[in-house]
């Protein structure tokens, strides 16, 4: 069976690919059906919230667990940080990391929750 596109950071168009694969696996060929259900049925909810035209274009999905670090390295590519200097070592990144929340929405998928916004 393909493994599932969950990581760090994912791509709309993975999940896409996934319910494809899924949805033309037949049932005698999984070894656990419950599990397959539950992740196809997350994803399609997943999909229905965001919209198709949303997930082709690319969404990007950010797991819970690697948000702060995903928001620390999002203020360094895109310059609002530089690591020349010392600067970067005072920044209250927990609060940077709140602050970027607030323009993100939450999904679940797979017990793990991942932000993204449209």
């Amino acid at each position: 069976m393909k493994q599932s596109p969950l990581g760090q950071v994912c791509d709309s168009r993975e999940f896409l690919e996934r319910i494809s694969y899924l949805e033309e696996l037949s049932k005698e060929d999984l070894n656990n059906e419950e599990e397959y259900d539950n992740e196809l049925q997350e994803l399609n909810e997943i999909l229905d919230e965001v919209g198709l035209s949303q997930f082709q274009f690319g969404v990007t999905f950010i797991r819970n667990d690697y948000w702060h670090d995903y928001c620390q390295e999002l203020a360094f590519d895109t310059g609002q940080v530089s690591n020349e200097g010392i600067f970067w070592n005072y920044v209250d990144w927990d609060k940077w990391a709140d602050d970027m929340s607030m323009d993100y929405q939450i999904v679940t998928l797979n017990n793990n929750d991942f932000y993204f916004r449209l």
